[in-house]
């Protein structure tokens, strides 16, 4: 991840995006969904993402 003053590229956005959502939401997948405008299949495909992110 970057720091707040340097830019990263969608990907990393959409990473950082999907990881508050499911804070907020405490981890209800199909209320991200719903709110991020994306399928549960979607979600599921960048969840792998955001694990390797964690490492």
């Amino acid at each position: 991840m970057t720091s707040d003053d340097q830019l990263c590229s969608l990907e990393e956005m959409e990473i950082i995006y999907i990881k508050k959502a499911l804070g907020f939401f405490k981890g209800d997948k199909h209320k991200v969904c719903e709110v991020l405008g994306i399928s549960l299949s979607s979600l599921y495909r960048k969840i792998p993402k955001l694990q390797e992110e964690k490492n």
